[in-house]
């Protein structure tokens, strides 16, 4: 069972209700003003944690022109595959209907592995470039760079694979349709598209992007001054002293300029 925390006593099942049998004091409300201090420091601490992972994922995504047009091309290899891919008896075959021909050969497809490859490619191509625009989120963490070239340099391949296998494809004796296969410009745009992004994506890591730092505030100590005494080993009373004596300095220096503030609007009324 429990204990009091004010006085000690061990509580039984008989004591449900909220004021301790001895002592008289409510468990509930019990030291209350600091561990609701201590709940708000923490939330401070946490805030001023987390707000350099938002500050990096918002420089990766719109920090500059750069970002945006990073965006840009990850998607377009996808917008690329609804155009027309290849051609069978005149007729151009899109995303779109390269479904219904899949479903509708699939036995065959099995039997033509450069038929099966260039689908297979061109499908973790469209899933890599979906990978690739969530990982910019984290592209300018501690391991982001190396991550973020890995998963685009392996879009690339797989959209210039796609490409390969089609060629070959379209060279070979082919089952899977009534007239010979003639790689369209939406399979020409998916792999030259997927070389170009991963191309701007390098240019980027190298050349870097600028993070705007939002500041952040532990009970009136800047985070960085406030970590620096943690990492020191000072003790939390004096942490807090040095909080106060902040938190005093800022609220002078409201009621000051509120006072000018005042001023000002006293001498135009008067003018």
């Amino acid at each position: 069972m429990a204990n009091c925390p004010n006085c000690g006593r061990k509580l039984r099942l008989t004591d449900y209700k909220p004021v301790c049998p001895d002592c008289g004091v409510n468990i509930n409300y019990w030291n209350i003003n600091e561990r609701l201090l201590v709940e708000s420091e923490q939330a401070e601490v946490d805030h001023a944690k987390f707000q350099p992972k938002v500050d990096r994922a918002k420089a990766a995504y719109i920090g500059s022109w750069q970002s945006i047009l990073r965006i840009v091309l990850t998607l377009l290899p996808v917008g690329a595959l609804f155009l027309p891919l290849f051609e069978t008896d005149g007729w151009p075959k899109t995303v779109m209907e390269v479904f219904g021909f899949v479903q509708n050969n699939a036995g065959a497809l099995l039997k033509e592995p450069a038929a099966a490859a260039a689908v297979l490619c061109a499908a973790l191509g469209a899933v890599f470039s979906i990978v690739c625009l969530i990982l910019i989120a984290s592209s300018l963490g501690p391991h982001g760079k190396r991550r973020t070239a890995v998963f685009y340099g392996l879009g690339a391949v797989f959209c210039v694979a796609a490409l390969a296998a089609e060629l070959v494809w379209a060279s070979s004796e082919t089952a899977l349709a009534a007239a010979p296969v003639t790689v369209a410009v939406g399979s020409w745009l998916f792999a030259v598209l997927g070389v170009v992004r991963f191309a701007w994506c390098e240019y980027l890591l190298v050349k870097g992007v600028k993070i705007r730092h939002t500041p952040c505030i532990i009970g009136g100590l800047p985070a960085e001054e406030y970590f620096g005494l943690v990492e020191k080993g000072e003790s939390i009373d004096d942490i807090r002293r040095k909080m106060l004596i902040a938190l005093t300095r800022q609220e002078v220096e409201r009621v000051e300029q509120a006072k000018r503030d005042a001023g000002i609007e006293e001498e135009g009324g008067a003018a």
